[in-house]
């Protein structure tokens, strides 16, 4: 017994280093020769809602391919059997772009069963992004739909407007870049700490914050690590990210929320396309819930088209259950 077990141990740990080294070559023929239209940090269904670090798309494709606009449209797939679908907006946001590629206006529509609940524009033409590529929008105007003349109108709107993060510059200096999110019904600071050598918690207990404060080990464009403080020196895990060697570009990524861990794979093409990703859903006490992938598929023009987000329990059980929608307008040449 002893000597089979021994032999299936040498033949696993044989395995599991054929398996990294396979890993390894993948990933050094990565050269990152393509410019992502699309960030893959900040292009998900949570950051897309930071309305002050609009990185979701790369500027200099924007402005290579003269985009003037995208309309992202996410809609939600419903199986009535195996092999009939049936589709329902979730929600859309139309992007206008200067010329040179910034954002200069955007729009969020809500919807329900095909009717719009709430729309809200963000204008930002009256800030210019900075080199961390912040640029604080104006809410243009809201309105919610369903509720016309009523008087909790008020209300409902900046409830809605709760979905998204507006995040006020408040200071910047050796030590830490603040920002503090005017959305939020608890006006939440967001901490920055770039310098490696305060990225510990003796020196962010040392900090005047409150609970509801988030600190980043790292800058908005990069951060390594998201968390909150409770009892004073306990770090409640966020996210925490790895990047490949010298690239902004993300590799692996864990979030942890209500109990709940994701660890997700970034995916890309032997020339840094991005290409998807997958996550794992799982309790904190390591049980596995489910499996989400998502392949993004370009048009002939090398643009994204479309995100195809599949779920299952396992990758044999994979059922597309949402899929993001990609449609550009073009500026016309000057001659």
């Amino acid at each position: 017994m002893n000597k089979w077990l021994h032999i299936s141990i040498l033949a696993a740990l044989l395995y599991a280093c054929g398996t990294d080294d396979e890993s390894k070559k993948k990933e050094e023929k990565i050269d990152f020769q393509s410019k992502n239209v699309l960030n893959p940090l900040f292009f998900s269904e949570v950051n897309i809602f930071n309305l002050s670090f609009p990185l979701w798309f790369n500027q200099e494709v924007l402005e290579h391919y003269n985009i003037d606009s995208i309309y992202l449209e996410a809609v939600v797939v419903n199986w009535t059997n195996d092999t009939v679908v049936a589709e329902e907006v979730d929600y859309s946001f139309t992007y206008a772009f200067k010329s040179n590629g910034w954002l200069k206006k955007s729009k969020f529509t809500d919807y329900y069963e095909l009717t719009k609940l709430f729309e809200a524009s963000f204008d930002y033409t009256k800030s210019t992004p900075d080199s961390m590529g912040y640029s604080l929008p104006r809410i243009e105007k809201t309105a919610n739909l369903l509720i016309g003349t009523n008087p909790t109108k008020l209300l409902r709107t900046l409830s809605d407007l709760q979905r998204f993060d507006r995040l006020e510059f408040v200071r910047q200096d050796n030590e830490v870049i603040v920002f503090k999110n005017t959305t939020s019904s608890v006006h939440e600071q967001h901490i920055f700490i770039g310098n490696t050598e305060h990225q510990n918690i003796l020196f962010v207990d040392k900090l005047e914050t409150n609970p509801e404060d988030v600190f980043y080990y790292g800058v908005p464009q990069r951060y390594s690590k998201a968390f909150c403080l409770t009892d004073l020196v306990k770090e409640d895990l966020r996210s925490e990210t790895t990047f490949f060697e010298t690239e902004n570009y993300p590799k692996t990524q864990k979030t942890e929320k209500n109990g709940l861990i994701t660890n997700s794979v970034f995916k890309y093409d032997e020339n840094g396309r991005w290409a998807g990703q997958q996550d794992s859903l799982m309790l904190n006490t390591g049980q596995f819930i489910k499996l989400t992938e998502s392949e993004i598929k370009y048009n002939e023009q090398g643009l994204p088209k479309s995100i195809d987000i599949r779920i299952g329990s396992s990758e044999n059980d994979l059922r597309t259950a949402k899929i993001v929608k990609l449609n550009y307008a073009f500026r016309k040449q000057k001659n």
